[in-house]
């Protein structure tokens, strides 16, 4: 990719619209500074800001990034230019559609998509209530975490979050859940959390191995035997412990224990480790 001639084109598009740096690095939600630098080809287009061009103005990335093909999107609108932007407090402000034939969004308003919406508010609900849970001071209230959400994905609302972008979203929000969870098992909380880890754990263990993640018993090939002196014996079913207790058992280093018996830092890190292989099992499926 060469960043020089990509920025050529960038700043082709910019003129185009007849918009300022300015009005220009606010629609890609980046720095004027960075913005003039992947003008200059010293930096590159985050993917956020190539996301931008493509459905809000229907440019044709491929030509953005080698040249090829037709500036804009076959389908979408006539460029904008100067008439049809203004400068709010909101940001730029677009009169009419420009539509990109894929995508259909109209300039200034993201379409939400209400599944990502659904899982982020999920996820706020989560932590507000493991928070109050853990006895933070102050606790997390949506109010902090959706200004946090929307300085780390650089969006005007939470629901706003491009759904491409929403695996790094779902990183972001469980990594701050389980920090929360790290320090409820060594606050007063601790036993609330560990009876919650303990259950996350489970099923964890649940998908990783399946009906023999606990306890379960096997049945004998031969259900009788004989003794020395030839009477019938039967062979009843032998318990054996599940895939969960031999992982904790090599995990604490000889004999069969429970989560229970794990320390704080120890249960977080089980935790962590069983939430692990849980998504590559998943993934691999």
């Amino acid at each position: 990719m060469h960043e020089k001639e990509i920025g050529q084109r960038l700043t082709k598009i910019r003129l185009l619209t007849e918009s300022n740096g300015k009005q220009f690095a606010k629609l890609l939600k980046i720095g004027l500074s960075y913005y003039y630098q992947i003008e200059r080809g010293e930096r590159t287009l985050p993917q956020k800001a190539l996301y931008l061009l493509s459905s809000e103005l229907g440019v044709n990335l491929n030509w953005l990034l080698t040249g090829e093909g037709e500036m804009f999107i076959k389908g979408a609108s006539q460029p904008i230019n100067s008439n049809t932007i203004s400068q709010g407090d909101n940001g730029i402000a677009i009169q009419g559609s420009v539509v990109n034939g894929d995508v259909g969004h109209k300039y200034g308003t993201r379409a939400v998509d209400e599944k990502t919406a659904k899982r982020i508010d999920e996820e706020f609900k989560r932590i507000e209530k493991l928070s109050l849970m853990a006895g933070l001071n102050p606790p997390a209230n949506r109010e902090n975490l959706a200004s946090s959400f929307c300085r780390k994905f650089r969006v005007d609302k939470p629901e706003e979050l491009p759904e491409y972008l929403w695996p790094e979203a779902e990183k972001y929000l469980e990594d701050t859940a389980d920090s929360i969870i790290e320090k409820g098992l060594k606050s007063r909380a601790k036993e609330k959390f560990a009876i919650l880890v303990n259950k996350e754990i489970e099923d964890s263990a649940k998908v990783i191995w399946g009906d023999h993640w606990t306890w379960h018993k096997v049945y004998p090939e031969y259900p009788v035997t004989y003794d020395p002196e030839g009477n019938e014996v039967p062979n009843g079913p032998i318990d054996y412990p599940g895939k969960l207790d031999e992982w904790l058992a090599r995990y604490s280093g000889g004999g069969f224990t429970s989560t229970m018996d794990l320390n704080a830092d120890q249960l977080f890190d089980a935790y962590i480790r069983l939430k692990k292989k849980k998504k590559k099992k998943e993934e691999d499926e």
